[in-house]
């Protein structure tokens, strides 16, 4: 384990994995933003409607990582966002600050990812593969230099005091 991420393997059978990549729905592009010289910048690939094979994967990461969670994020009250997304080769897609990203692989594919610490270091060769996953810290982005990934993502965040 790093202090920037985790990599976990999940307890589940390949054929729940396989169901929650197959029949992808909704597909819209990744929201991407313009810079200071309004060039397009940010994560391509597209993102997808959330599903119940999606919410009965992540029920099952919640169950398999309950205290390892618990023990990233504390036990505030939270705010999940969840997704569905194909990242394209040779783009990451970072976890925002005050947020931790659940990330996990559901196309099928064995092949690496390289991850990006906020500190800048890049490592290099983690296993994406069926039956695995990552937990990441705030700041830290994941992507793969050779094929496009899929894989559910669900950002937990502390819920901001009402005001």
């Amino acid at each position: 384990m790093s202090d920037s991420f985790e990599r976990f393997e999940l307890s589940t059978t390949a054929e729940f994995i396989e169901a929650a990549g197959r029949n992808l729905t909704g597909r819209k592009p990744l929201p991407r933003k313009n810079d200071e010289n309004g060039t397009k910048v940010g994560a391509k690939g597209f993102q997808y409607d959330w599903r119940e094979p999606h919410q009965l994967l992540w029920d099952q990461v919640v169950k398999d990582r309950a205290d390892q969670l618990k023990a990233w994020i504390g036990n505030p009250p939270l705010k999940l966002v969840k997704s569905v997304v194909t990242l394209e080769a040779e783009y990451s897609l970072r976890t925002p600050v005050g947020t931790m990203s659940v990330v996990v692989p559901i196309d099928g594919q064995t092949t690496e990812v390289a991850i990006l610490t906020a500190g800048g270091d890049v490592i290099e060769g983690e296993g994406w593969r069926p039956n695995s996953g990552y937990q990441l810290r705030e700041d830290v982005a994941i992507g793969a230099a050779k094929h496009d990934i899929t894989f559910i993502l669900v950002q937990v965040a502390k819920k901001q005091a009402a005001t």
